[in-house]
């Protein structure tokens, strides 16, 4: 892995400051620099792969820049976000979605409106996060149901889990992909972007109802019917997430509800 050195470092410092104008040679000549210096050289193999994913990035930042008025240009850009941002972006250039939320990320840096809101966090954040992570992150409401299916033991307290753990439903806005949702909400919350309560719920119970119609819930009635002897009952047993201050101000910065990536 390459490390950005003080000469690099020092390099690209001088060669954000000249964003402050939007000079002459404008920002994709600058940007190149900062690439070049970021990135240094791939050997011919790795180039061949990743030679039209680098351009498209370097052409999301060099876009995102356009945009910004020339009045709202940072005139002292934070290296230490810039630099990691380019620094880990390499390795992810191959991913739309991750291109796009390092992209929006180094622009609201280089905006004297958005910096303040740039978490030096969100670097490896975006490093911590698939694609599925970003397309959940990306549509789910402030706050939602999640549920596990338990299958109680005869005459007692114990249970055994049905299937998938932290399911999320929301009609027409996630799609069946339970597993992988249940997968992403968790890391989610690793992150510090959602947080996952098993002991509350929603107040509107009734939006739990659907989760009778699963099949594993499904399965479990069936246990229980035909080894009554063996189980006392199936239960949804209901929890809720929430999406942090945290994962609110990460969707803001990186990733808009402008940018269409997922």
């Amino acid at each position: 892995m390459k490390v950005l050195d003080p000469i690099a470092i020092s390099a690209i410092t001088a060669a954000l400051t000249t964003l402050a104008t939007k000079g002459a040679e404008g920002p994709s000549h600058t940007l190149g620099l900062i690439w070049k210096l970021t990135f240094g050289h791939w050997d011919a193999q790795m180039e061949s792969v990743i030679e039209k994913n680098c351009q498209k990035y370097a052409d999301a930042i060099d876009k995102k820049f356009a945009e910004i008025p020339d009045d709202k240009i940072n005139p002292e850009p934070d290296i230490s976000i810039i630099g990691p941002a380019l620094e880990a972006s390499k390795y992810y250039i191959n991913r739309e979605d991750a291109r796009e939320m390092f992209a929006t990320l180094i622009a609201a840096e280089l905006n004297i409106e958005e910096k303040d809101k740039v978490h030096h966090a969100f670097v490896d954040i975006i490093k911590q996060m698939s694609s599925n992570d970003a397309k959940l992150l990306k549509v789910i409401p402030q706050t939602g149901p999640l549920a596990e299916f338990r299958l109680y033991i005869k005459g007692g307290t114990q249970y055994t889990r049905l299937g998938t753990a932290d399911i999320i439903y929301i009609p027409g806005l996630i799609e069946d992909n339970f597993t992988n949702n249940a997968i992403s909400i968790n890391n989610l919350a690793r992150l510090g972007l959602v947080e996952i309560d098993h002991v509350m719920s929603l107040t509107n119970q009734s939006i739990y109802d659907a989760y009778k119609r699963f099949s594993a819930y499904q399965e479990g009635l069936k246990a229980v019917a035909q080894h009554p002897d063996e189980y006392e009952k199936v239960a949804v047993s209901t929890g809720m997430f929430t999406i942090t201050p945290l994962g609110n101000l990460f969707k803001e910065v990186c990733m808009p509800a402008k940018e269409a990536f997922i």
